[in-house]
């Protein structure tokens, strides 16, 4: 204000000084003085005369008073509309709260109370008369609802030290208790607010905190525990996500990262078990750490796709080529195929589309190839089977076989190579059955002499015992086969027998006796304790011929011993036995 009274001064007394008249010189330039003719500025300037310092000052203080002016009357113009609009707004206020007590709303009475004394704060003009009427009006009605609002509240807050008084004995969960006390400290707050007037409540509110500090202070010790307890599951989740961040960029083993994202998820899952406050945090480090398992994932799945890709390829080229082995390279590249493991399911099932076409294609030709080697195999098999049984019925057949017909089926047996156990088998078996029919046939040819004897000594022990009658008994004799052994013997023994036969000398009976052990010794009977003495005499004596220079071998020692037996009369029943029973052991013993 200062500063704008001594300008008014300065704008007024310049006012009232003198003016000065500048006279304009109409002339040419010629008819200037010289002075004037020699200034730069007189061509063009004439008629423009330069004001005195004094003038462009008061000048330009005029203009300043002028613009102080145009603000202040500015200013007072917006300080009277902001005051106006403050008034409306008191004015729209003081409806709402009229309205309110009329409702009996005491929640929109105390807001809108609260915004009529922000309002007559910042109001520094008079009040309209009927907004000062209406206002005083309605103060009263407030009053008294405030007044019993604020009874009302007491009894609820008296309620309220009630419940969380009878916390502690109602044997809640810690964590029940805990709600209801954050419950009603909500609700208590709530009232404070709405009567903006808690600060008069001090025994309520000191009984309150009282009773919230008694009833949480059971719960302390789960709560500490919890507290632990969720501290330990942040650890953990702290070293999974450690874990989680230690994996390496590539070569990683999926099983591994499988195993890092299911756990990753399920601790995503149970943020519950650690502080509210640091959920937040860790579930965008959980999203971060599956973000960063989904990208080992994806570079995993595009290596087995690439992988899978090439071995596609190979397969299409073994099923259009089919070369040497095949079917092995169709297993390697199956074991291949299992060995690149999985990667996305949709890729993975229409690759696996792809390579199955071409392995089946593969087998698929194998198959026709095996079909034709199996035909072919069938149509041998039934040659060889065919052949297997010509053998068999030749092998069991009781004459001989001819030489050329075995042969003919052994050459062809040979040529068809077949490779099939059970044929092969009964081929053995025939060829087996063949060679034991050859043998036997020719150990019975080599011990049919013996044989031959044997019936006909036999049939001279009948007619000496005269168990038979006569004629059949010669009958018997013309029909048995003859032999070399003692023929003239034999015949001679028989016709003695049928008569009287001559009795057996001692000396016979010991040559009878000799002949026995001697053919027991043959067989590898063991003889009895009283004759092992003679057997022994006998033994040295063979001994002896032999070093003797005598050449006897099995066969002629067998028939020079049956003929003599034929020789000497009939032996003993006894001797008989002992007899049969060492020619028998030694017949079965000659191959």
């Amino acid at each position: 204000m200062r500063a704008r009274f001594d300008t008014a001064r300065a704008l007024l007394a310049e006012a009232r000084a003198p003016r000065v008249v500048v006279e304009v010189i109409d002339a040419s330039p010629d008819e200037l003085p010289e002075a004037a003719a020699e200034s730069p500025a007189s061509s063009t300037d004439a008629n423009i005369i330069e004001p005195t310092p004094e003038v462009t000052a008061n000048l330009i203080a005029q203009a300043r008073f002028a613009a102080s002016l145009d603000e202040a009357q500015a200013a007072r113009r917006q300080h009277r509309e902001a005051q106006n609009a403050l008034v409306d707004g008191l004015r729209h206020a003081q409806r709402e709260r009229g309205e309110a007590l009329e409702t009996g709303a005491s929640a929109r009475a105390h807001a809108a109370q609260a915004r009529i004394d922000a309002l007559r704060a910042q109001i520094d003009t008079p009040l309209p008369q009927t907004l000062v009427d209406a206002l005083a009006g309605d103060d009263a009605r407030y009053a008294e609802l405030s007044r019993w609002q604020h009874w009302a509240d007491n009894q609820r807050r008296v309620q309220l030290c009630e419940e969380i008084e009878a916390l502690p004995a109602a044997g809640l969960h810690p964590d029940a208790v805990a709600a209801k006390v954050r419950d009603a400290q909500r609700e208590w707050q709530l009232l404070d607010k709405v009567e903006a007037g808690s600060a008069r409540i001090g025994g309520l509110g000191r009984r309150f905190h009282a009773a919230c500090r008694a009833a949480i202070e059971p719960a302390q010790d789960y709560f500490r525990k919890r507290q632990a307890l969720r501290e330990g599951h942040a650890a953990q989740f702290s070293v999974l996500l450690e874990r989680v961040a230690a994996l390496p960029a590539d070569d990683t083993e999926m099983g591994a990262v499988s195993t890092l994202r299911r756990e990753t998820v399920d601790a995503l899952r149970s943020l519950d078990r650690v502080e509210p406050r640091e959920r937040k945090a860790l579930a965008q480090s959980f999203k971060n750490a599956l973000a960063a398992l989904d990208a080992h994932v994806d570079r995993r799945n595009e290596s087995v796709e690439s992988a899978k890709a090439a071995l596609i390829a190979q397969a299409r080229k073994l099923a259009d080529e089919m070369p040497r082995g095949a079917v092995a390279s169709a297993r390697e590249l199956q074991e291949r195929w299992r060995s690149a493991g999985n990667g996305k399911r949709a890729r993975d099932q229409a690759q696996w589309t792809q390579f199955r076409e071409s392995i089946d294609r593969v087998f698929t030709q194998l198959d026709a190839q095996r079909a034709e080697r199996v035909q072919r195999d069938n149509e041998a098999r039934a040659q060889a089977e065919a052949l297997c049984v010509e053998l068999e019925a030749i092998a069991d057949a009781p004459d001989s076989a001819e030489r050329g017909a075995v042969a003919r089926i052994e050459t062809a047996w040979k040529a068809m190579r077949l490779d099939d156990t059970g044929l092969r088998q009964r081929h053995d078996d025939a060829q087996s059955r063949l060679r034991e029919h050859a043998s036997r046939r020719e150990r019975d040819k080599r011990r049919a002499r013996y044989v031959a004897w044997l019936e006909r000594e036999r049939l001279c022990r009948l007619a000496h015992g005269k168990t038979e009658d006569a004629e059949v008994l010669l009958a018997r004799w013309s029909d048995a086969a003859r032999t070399d052994i003692a023929a003239a013997a034999l015949d001679a023994r028989f016709q003695s027998a049928l008569g009287s036969a001559a009795m057996a000398s001692d000396d016979d009976v010991r040559a009878l006796q000799e002949i026995v052990i001697e053919l027991e010794t043959l067989a590898g009977i063991e003889a009895p304790a009283d004759e092992r003495e003679l057997r022994r005499e006998l033994q040295v004596a063979r001994l002896a011929q032999r070093m003797g220079g005598a050449a006897v071998d099995g066969g002629d020692e067998l028939a020079s011993r049956l003929v003599r037996w034929t020789t000497l009369p009939f032996a003993s029943s006894a001797q008989n036995m002992r007899f049969d029973a060492a020619f028998a052991r030694v017949l079965d013993a000659m191959h």
